[in-house]
C-alpha cells in the first residue's frame, strides 16, 4: 500500500509542485485555528471541530492536506478510497 501511495503522490508532485508550494513561510495558531502562510504567497486556514481538542501539529498536518488536495472533502475521499483498497488487499492475502 505504501508503494502505491508514494507513487500517486510522486505523480502529483511532479506535475503540480513548484519549489516553494509546500514550504511554510509562517504558521499562526489563533484559538482553535491554524493559519499557514506559504512561500508561494497562498494561505490555508483550518479550524477544529467543536468536538476536537486543539493540537498544533494536527492543525499544520490538516492545513498541509488541505493545500495538497484542495479541500478537506477531497482529502477524506482519498483516505477512504485508500482504506478500502488496503482492507481489500488484506482480505485477499488472508484467504489465499
Amino acid at each position: 500500500m505504501t508503494k502505491s501511495w508514494t507513487w500517486t503522490i510522486a505523480n502529483v508532485t511532479k506535475k503540480y509542485v513548484t519549489e516553494d508550494q509546500y514550504t511554510p513561510k509562517k504558521i499562526i495558531y489563533r484559538g482553535d485555528k491554524t493559519i499557514v502562510l506559504w512561500e508561494d504567497g497562498t494561505r490555508t486556514m483550518v479550524k477544529c471541530t467543536k468536538d476536537d481538542t486543539f493540537c498544533e501539529d494536527h492543525g499544520f498536518a490538516m492545513a498541509l492536506a488541505k493545500k495538497i488536495f484542495g479541500s478537506r472533502g477531497a482529502y477524506m475521499d482519498y483516505v477512504e478510497k485508500a482504506s478500502y483498497q488496503k482492507d481489500e488487499k488484506f482480505v485477499k492475502k488472508d484467504s489465499a
